[in-house]
């Protein structure tokens, strides 16, 4: 690396004196005598004294653009106070107003949910009384059923032991009676023998009695039970209706609810998490089922009450039989077993359609259920889109606004520069010649020293001195205010020594650099963030002075004055890395624009602008920039963070269209960076190799294998930014595999 241009080292000028032949001449003569240089001396001097009021105006007016408290720069401070006072009330007004959405939208939720718990609330109590009803309607039904039983036992016990009590007294009575006659009675023996005879048959009939009266004690309980089992039944059959009655009520009144419930439940679905959507899912799909076995139960119900009238006809007919009234014959009996078998048959068929009905609603559901989260789903994506959408256009117009004012400022210092270039580059004063015949002498002073010795020494040493005296600037302090000029009030440059972070320009031959840097970077953090983005650029080796021409921009040599790159050695790299460049979809930024550079001036460059073209070698071969991998670590992340999204998959076919080649990719795919990718953009990807119809790959020649494929998307295509074998078998795929999970890429959006 050279500084082309011209030496500008201080020379000691010595006397020079005009011959007449108009030719230079060094002299050592003494100078002449005072008497003879007095008329001069006053002439002289009142032209040098003009000469110098001129020169101190003009030196007034540059000390403006210099000195740090300028009525210019002051003006600029004023303005740009001005614009931060209005971004700040701009931001504090956008925040006004974020927080006054915020609230009106908790006051919207805090409205829902009161109107909710009202809801629940006078459900609640709708369903209380209505239970407090049915409690105590049924609890007047049971105490009436009790006290009806417990009466109807009481008379059945009375009875029992008065018919007892009466049998045992004309037992007693008649036993008397007996024994009375027989010892009145001759044949006492005889009689009492067969008086205990008679006594054993009454016993026995007593004992068939009791059993009798046992037996019709134990049915009439079996039809007291049978009988309160139908009460029973038919009670819980009645409340079954009621209820269903009730639920239709209910689904009548709900219907007109859950219309204007629908709304608020989709807000507050897409608010609420993925875990509370399923537990909802899944409490829904239990009283949903619950509510299908309550219709079933309600039909049911119906069905048997028909079949129980339908037993309660049969039985009659059985019964009446049995007396003698109906006496069919056996194809009677036929007829009627075939009807009944006929009618279970159509009970059977019609249970069937029903489960076939109820199943087909069940599947209706689901499916509707499934398009509701498929159109929720699509609208978040759409509202995301579109989102995402409007980041990216205020972002676009904020980098357009700072390339606007950049471009102004840029602009404003190349005025000032052309204005100041005579004081930066020469602190030389030039005082007025004086004629000696046909030849003029030049007499010249350098950083104050007057170097004359001619017999006009007194009256150029005066003028000079007087010029000098006006003119005291010094190198150093103009360029550090050019430099303060064009940041504002910013930090004031300093010499930093090259970290080791900084991989751009670790190894570019010197230590230190001016910060802040020629692209207006005023801390190492943003240096590094910055640079970290252009080090894939320079591993592609597109030109030899890439990195001479970065890092002369991020990491410029620490001088008085900063000096950037030549115009060409810009036209050069971006003529030679454009094309890698827009293969992995970025432009030339707007911020190495080549024209702003200086084309005759002092510049960085290379060795020779012809120089740069014999540095490739002969056996070159221009792979495909996406297809020049190696199996290194540090390839792959700088591919997958030029990327957008990542994914291994086989490839299918290669097609070519014009200068580009479309890859085609089987339907199997596994994603290890979505990105910006959708679902319905991997069923049918096709990427775009820009520029590779001519360019060897042997990635795509090889169709068989697995393959870690990266890309972009730029104008509604994707482009194929990085692919490199699936093996498994090395180490240092594994390993780059792994750190995937960690790694945090630079940020190429504020760059490019």
């Amino acid at each position: 690396m050279n500084i082309r241009g011209t030496d500008f080292t201080p020379g000691a000028h010595t006397h020079q004196r005009c011959s007449q032949d108009g030719g230079l001449l060094r002299s050592s003569a003494p100078p002449a005598p005072l008497p003879h240089v007095l008329p001069r001396l006053l002439l002289y001097s009142n032209f040098g004294l003009l000469f110098s009021l001129v020169n101190a105006v003009s030196t007034a007016q540059a000390s403006l653009f210099t000195t740090p408290l300028g009525p210019k720069k002051y003006k600029r401070g004023q303005r740009e106070r001005e614009r931060e006072r209005e971004r700040e009330r701009e931001r504090e007004r956008r925040k006004g107003e974020r927080e006054r959405e915020r609230e009106r939208e908790r006051e919207r939720e805090g409205r829902g949910v009161e109107a909710e718990r009202e809801k629940v609330e006078k459900e609640g109590e709708r369903e209380g009384k209505r239970e407090t009803k049915r409690s105590k309607r049924k609890r007047e039904k049971v105490k009436e059923g009790e006290g009806e039983k417990e009466s109807k036992r009481e008379r059945e016990k009375r009875e029992r032991e008065r018919v007892e009590r009466e049998e045992r007294e004309g037992e007693r009575k008649r036993e008397k009676e007996k024994k009375e006659k027989e010892r009145e009675s001759e044949g006492g023996r005889e009689r009492e023998k067969s008086g205990e005879r008679e006594r054993e048959g009454r016993e026995r009939e007593r004992e068939t009695e009791e059993k009798e009266r046992k037996g019709r004690r134990e049915r009439k309980r079996e039809k007291v039970k049978e009988g309160e089992k139908r009460e029973r039944r038919r009670k819980r059959e009645r409340e079954k209706e009621r209820k269903c009655d009730r639920e239709r009520e209910k689904k009548g009144r709900e219907k007109g609810e859950r219309e204007e419930e629908e709304e608020r439940e989709r807000e507050r679905e897409e608010r609420e998490g993925e875990r509370e959507e399923r537990e909802k899912s899944e409490g829904g799909r239990e009283r949903k089922r619950g509510r299908g076995r309550e219709k079933r139960e309600c039909v049911t119900v119906r069905e048997k009450e028909r079949e129980r009238r339908k037993g309660e006809k049969e039985r009659r007919k059985k019964k009446e039989r049995k007396k003698g009234r109906d006496r069919g014959g056996e194809r009677e009996k036929k007829k009627k077993r075939q009807e009944r078998e006929r009618e279970e048959r159509k009970r059977a068929r019609e249970e069937r359609e029903r489960e076939r009905e109820r199943k087909r609603e069940k599947e209706r559901e689901k499916r509707e259920r499934r398009t509701r989260k498929r159109e929720k789903r699509e609208r978040e994506r759409e509202e995301r889109e579109k989102e995402r959408e409007r980041k990216r256009k205020r972002k676009k117009e904020r980098e357009r606004k700072r390339s606007r004012e950049r471009r102004r400022e840029r602009e404003r210092e190349g005025r000032r520069r052309r204005s100041l270039r005579t004081f930066y580059f020469y602190t030389l004063s030039r005082a007025e010649t004086h004629r000696r015949g046909n030849c003029t002498e030049g007499i010249w002073t350098k950083r104050g020293a007057a170097l004359n010795e001619n017999e006009n020494f007194l009256c150029v040493s005066a003028a000079a001195g007087l010029l000098l005296h006006c003119l005291r600037v010094r190198v150093p302090e103009l360029e550090i205010g050019r430099l303060q000029r064009r940041r504002g009030y910013g930090k004031p440059p300093q010499c930093v020594d090259i970290p080791d972070d900084l991989r751009l320009c670790h190894t570019v031959g010197y230590n230190q650099m001016l910060l802040p840097n020629l692209l207006e970077h005023e801390s190492m953090a943003e240096v590094k963030q910055q640079a970290s983005s252009w080090v894939p650029l320079v591993h592609k080796n597109c030109h030899p002075g890439t990195q001479v021409f970065l890092c002369s921009l991020f990491a410029p040599v620490c001088l008085e004055r900063p000096i950037y790159p030549c115009r060409w050695l810009c036209e050069a790299v971006r003529d030679g890395c454009t094309p890698i460049m827009e293969a992995f979809g970025f432009p030339w930024p707007e911020m190495l624009t080549c024209d702003k550079f200086p084309q005759d001036d002092v510049c960085i460059a290379m060795t020779q602008p012809n120089a740069t073209e014999a540095t490739r070698p002969t056996d070159y071969s221009p792979i495909c920039p996406p297809c020049d991998n190696e199996m290194n670590t540090d390839t792959i992340l700088e591919h997958m963070c030029a990327s957008e999204f990542a994914f291994k998959a086989k490839i299918k076919e290669v097609k070519r269209e014009n200068m580009d080649r479309k890859v085609i990719l089987q339907k199997r795919k596994k994603i290890i960076k979505m990105g910006t990718l959708k679902k319905k953009d991997l069923k049918k990807l096709v990427l775009n190799l820009k520029n590779g119809a001519d360019c060897p790959c042997q990635q795509l020649d090889n169709l068989g294998p697995q393959y870690l494929i990266m890309g972009r998307k730029v104008d509604q295509q994707f482009l194929l930014t990085g692919i490199h074998k699936w093996d498994k078998s090395s180490k240092e795929f594994k390993k780059t595999i792994k750190k995937l999970k960690t790694y945090k890429c630079p940020a190429f959006e504020n760059v490019f």
